[in-house]
């Protein structure tokens, strides 16, 4: 009797379970001629002996971590994976060839049964109060790939990720949380793939959609303390007093809440104050009103108890303010560098594919000056550089994954992490990361909640396009701008741009330089505006991974017109573009200066709206003129919608 189970293992999905270096020194062994001899039991046990005298036994029911080996891993070791891949060659099996054909397979028809066995009656009991509570998940159905590799079924839940590496056998379902299998996580997936579409989505499980914060009486303590906050930004601005004690006075109470998507949001205000204050380069009015606006979005949204999203997805209460990471494998898509008189700052992308989320380590230096490949020195964390960890994947036991995304190495020290060098795994990590087709990328953000009711993440929105060939490059005369529309890989227009700064010296040549060298894949922050794709890049993927603010400045590129017309040409703003953009800034500068400041640009907007007929928008308008801190919380809310 053949091990199903052992067949269907794929080399990815043994990586998953333990490491890229792993599988692959297991596979040279083989190819070596020092495979394990291999014995069969009665009861389907696989016993694998060693050259080193190492004996493995792999029981049916029991997923690699659980097995026993007698080398002492207490994790998944070479020897594990040496018997599974000796296993497959003994059945003249090339490895997963068991799962393709049922690559489609649902997790929901596994039973209660099951689960109870390998997750224990604790996990079901947890996994049956969280139901009981409520909670959004999102699922992506298993489907063969176009490598010809399947893609194992997963769901996304707010604290974890499940996936389901061998058809209809629960003991291989593997969750990122701390506990890695036969946790309350797998059960949670299993019951939301009973209760979700085939073709897979976002869905709420269980519960009902009412706020759990909100009292008999009306709205709680903590809505009252955000209320408040809002209130005094619409009427007098950031900088009058009392603003910033009553934002912390907000944040510490949605904090003791657990609500995490506000507290990142009050965070991501108070920084923009900060910085204004400072009078800093990296201050934004528009993300000034954008995130005023989301908040108020969020807690307006928990508050209505017919609401399609629970309140503890808009809020971020049905999360975790940190969650430890088992084991995991992060792949690099860049860094962005950013600068600020005497201050340096540093954000790097990693993809977790097995996720499909972007994850960002961030580090801070004061007093610091140096920019470009000098700053990439410099260590990002426990001795790993900020060049090699843009270049390279990292396997990690010590990761710590915060709410908004931010990934914590401070505890990966000794042999608890390892960077590998890295080439070309761009173009096999999954959708949504990956985009092939940004037509039906985008069809797929419209199919989800508006962006300020998400939950929010640093890498949200940062993906990997794969690319035809560049229609247009044009570098500025004075080289201070590099502007590119390309084509994703069926012909959809992608407009790249990349500009000049002191922390990034060479940014301009290397973006012209990737784009001429016929870059396959370029990774950066995905932009939608009036139904236009844009990108500023923060890496492509040629021979070798490039990453745009690391490289020096090196001679500066003469003007190159691929094909048609200039790649900066584009039509002039409409009427409604331009309301729009009056209507930003009118928010943002009356949320810095108090409404009495701002009276007479308000009536101004007013005007344009009602020239464009648009009455309701004209109205508000005039009533934020006038003094009504409501009605200008109200357009904000608007232009952040606008945005989405």
């Amino acid at each position: 009797m053949s091990r199903v189970d052992l067949l269907a293992l794929t080399p990815d999905a043994l990586a998953r379970l333990a490491n890229v270096g792993l599988v692959k020194r297991a596979q040279k062994e083989l190819e070596s001629g020092a495979a394990p001899t291999l014995a069969e039991e009665a009861d389907g046990t696989v016993v694998a002996t060693a050259r080193d005298r190492a004996v493995t036994r792999l029981q049916p029911g029991f997923a690699l971590r659980q097995t026993s080996c007698t080398c002492g891993a207490s994790q998944v070791c070479r020897h594990r994976i040496a018997a599974v891949l000796a296993y497959q060659a003994s059945k003249g099996s090339s490895a997963g060839s068991a799962a393709k054909p049922d690559a489609e397979w649902n997790p929901g028809t596994l039973t209660d049964e099951a689960l109870l066995k390998c997750c224990g009656a604790e996990a079901m009991a947890q996994a049956a109060a969280a139901v009981a509570r409520g909670l959004v998940v999102t699922l992506r159905p298993g489907r063969m790939g176009s490598d010809g590799q399947p893609t194992p079924p997963s769901v996304v839940l707010p604290t974890a990720a499940v996936q389901f590496l061998v058809p209809h056998d629960v003991a291989y379902a593997k969750c990122d949380c701390a506990k890695i299998q036969a946790c309350e996580h797998v059960v949670l997936a299993v019951r939301a793939f009973r209760a979700g579409p085939r073709e897979g989505g976002m869905l709420t499980l269980g519960g009902v959609a009412v706020a759990p914060v909100a009292t008999s009486t009306g709205p709680s303590p903590t809505h009252a303390a955000i209320g408040d906050a809002l209130l005094q930004l619409a009427q007098n601005g950031i900088s009058a007093p009392g603003s910033s004690a009553k934002l912390m006075h907000a944040r510490a109470a949605a904090q003791r809440d657990g609500w995490w998507w506000v507290v990142d949001t009050l965070e991501s205000i108070e920084r923009l104050i900060e910085a204004y204050h400072r009078q800093s380069a990296l201050f934004r009015l528009s993300m000034l009103t954008r995130e005023v606006g989301e908040l108020a979005a969020r807690v307006r949204a928990s508050l209505k108890p017919d609401a399609p999203l629970p309140a503890r997805y808009v809020l971020g209460s049905d999360t975790q303010g940190e969650t430890p990471m088992e084991q995991v494998r992060l792949i690099s898509l860049g860094v962005r560098l950013d600068g600020d008189d005497d201050r340096r700052m540093v954000r790097i992308y990693l993809a977790d594919p097995d996720t499909a989320t972007v994850l960002v380590l961030e580090k801070t230096w004061q007093g610091e000056r140096r920019n470009g490949p000098e700053l990439a020195a410099l260590f990002a964390s426990s001795r790993m550089s900020i060049a090699d960890l843009a270049r390279g994947e990292l396997v990690t036991r010590a990761a710590r994954r915060r709410a908004n995304g931010a990934l914590d190495l401070s505890a990966a020290r000794g042999m608890k992490s390892s960077l590998l060098a890295t080439s070309g795994s761009w173009g096999q990590l999954p959708e949504p990361v990956l985009v092939r087709d940004l037509k039906l990328h985008g069809e797929r953000l419209k199919a989800l909640p508006p962006r300020c009711l998400c939950p929010r993440g640093l890498g949200a929105n940062v993906a990997v396009v794969q690319l035809g060939v560049p229609r247009e490059i044009e570098v500025t005369g004075d080289g201070q701008a590099v502007t590119a529309r390309v084509e994703d890989s069926v012909g959809n227009s992608l407009m790249l741009q990349t500009h000049h700064r002191q922390v990034s010296p060479g940014a301009v040549d290397t973006t012209a330089e990737a784009l001429r060298a016929g870059a396959t894949h370029v990774a950066g922050e995905l932009r939608r505006t009036n139904g236009a794709w844009s990108m500023e890049p923060l890496a492509f993927l040629t021979q070798q991974i490039v990453v745009v603010d690391l490289n020096p400045q090196k001679r500066q590129i003469q003007d190159e017109a691929i094909d048609g017309e200039s790649a900066s040409a584009s039509a002039p703003p409409t009427a409604a573009e331009r309301l729009t953009a009056a209507l930003e800034e009118y928010v943002g500068r009356t949320l810095l200066k108090g409404a009495k400041a701002t009276q007479t640009a308000g009536a101004r907007v007013a005007k344009e709206a009602e020239a464009l007929s648009a009455h309701d928008l004209a109205m508000l308008c005039g009533r934020a003129a006038g003094g009504s801190a409501p009605a200008l919380i109200d357009l904000a809310v608007l232009v952040e919608l606008e945005q989405t």
